[in-house]
């Protein structure tokens, strides 16, 4: 057995995320785990079609997520969290010569972030969109 593989139980469930090792002429193919029986691993593929292979010829990520999250529960894992939570995404049409400028100023340190800078343009008070909000009654941001 290859070094890493483990030599005890398998740790293989229904529903499991797995890619499947020699599938015809491609490399490897994704598929979800329907049933095992020990030796025998049925997987159904994305196409949705039902295959049976031996149980060394899969990758169970999975499995292996699993194993990360019991020896390591605290590491931070994926992307990290945002710190403010009450944001949209929107997107804008931006002449490009201003945009690739404001990438510069970016790179070069001069603004923090773009969406820092964007949010607090915005809420500048001296930017001529809130005539709208009291055009519509509201109150400004």
């Amino acid at each position: 057995m290859p070094p890493g593989k483990a030599t005890g139980s398998l740790d293989i469930q229904r529903g499991d995320k797995v890619s499947v090792k020699c599938i015809s002429s491609s490399d490897c193919t994704r598929a979800r785990l329907a049933n095992f029986d020990g030796c025998v691993v049925v997987a159904a593929l994305e196409s949705r079609e039902l295959i049976s292979v031996g149980a060394g010829e899969i990758t169970n990520y999975s499995s292996a997520a699993r194993r990360a999250w019991a020896s390591r529960p605290e590491r931070q894992a994926g992307r990290p969290r945002a710190t403010v939570k009450d944001r949209v995404a929107v997107t804008l049409r931006v002449d490009r010569q201003l945009w690739q400028h404001v990438r510069a100023l970016e790179s070069a340190g001069v603004l923090a972030g773009r969406t820092e800078w964007f949010t607090a343009t915005l809420r500048d008070e001296n930017t001529n969109w809130h005539w709208l909000s009291d055009k519509l009654g509201r109150t400004r941001p």
